[in-house]
């Protein structure tokens, strides 16, 4: 319950001109894991986006999710800085910028 409202919190602040648009969370069951899905979700939502007129996004990531980070970072992720969301917990903001994408 806390680390909800600790992320409810979170999504209020207004830090380094973030953009307001943000994917939370791309979670593949473990069986299709290493299949290349969260790879087509995080596209799809990049497309849906794209049609929804939103070209900035973020994701705030858990530092010590390294294969999550690792994912972002293969998926264009501009690493911005580190936060604190949970208490004790770093995280990495990630940034994209779909503007140069428009089509």
């Amino acid at each position: 319950m806390r680390k909800t409202l600790e992320t409810l919190f979170y999504s209020a602040k207004k830090e380094n001109d973030l953009p307001d648009a943000e994917l939370l969370s791309i979670v593949v069951e473990e069986n299709y894991q290493g299949k290349g899905m969260a790879r087509k979700l995080f596209i799809k939502l990049v497309d849906e986006f794209k049609t929804r007129g939103v070209f900035r996004f973020k994701v705030v990531v858990g530092s010590n999710l390294v294969a999550a980070c690792r994912f972002y970072e293969k998926m264009g992720g501009v690493f911005l800085s580190e936060t604190e969301v949970h208490k004790g917990e770093k995280s990495r903001v990630y940034k994209w910028d779909l503007m140069d994408e428009r089509s």
